[in-house]
């Protein structure tokens, strides 16, 4: 997936994943839990 972030271009599909991360949370604002997913990317400049 490309993506667009203050001009910077990332693309997910040609980056290696470091690492993923899952968390079960309770969100306030909907008053329900929910899983959130955070995934950190590499690409070949960084």
């Amino acid at each position: 997936m490309k993506k667009v972030i203050k001009g910077a271009v990332y693309n997910t599909e040609t980056a290696k994943k470091i690492c993923e991360q899952v968390t079960d949370e309770n969100d306030y604002e909907i008053g329900a839990y929910v899983n959130k997913l955070k995934q950190l990317f590499k690409n070949k400049k960084w």
